[in-house]
């Protein structure tokens, strides 16, 4: 299988939080949270992607532990970058 393990739902997943994001209401009444939505769909996005990738056998993630690890870093920083 090429590609597609769930569906490419990176990009609607990515879309959403984006959406949530730049909604001009919750950007203005919630601006940290809106940063979070914007940063946090673009890593989800990008780490669904790679595991989509890795799940249906088009590349591979070489060492799953730290590529666990690296992402909760990258989710870690996203959340107190905020703060």
């Amino acid at each position: 299988m090429s590609g597609g393990h769930w569906d490419y739902s990176q990009f609607t997943i990515e879309e959403k939080l984006r959406e949530v994001g730049e909604d001009e209401e919750v950007a203005k009444r919630f601006p940290p949270t809106a940063k979070i939505f914007l940063e946090f769909g673009e890593l989800l996005g990008k780490t669904v992607h790679a595991l989509d990738w890795d799940l249906s056998g088009d590349s591979s993630v070489e060492h799953d532990e730290l590529f666990s690890y690296d992402f909760i870093r990258k989710l870690k920083k996203i959340i107190n970058d905020t703060d």
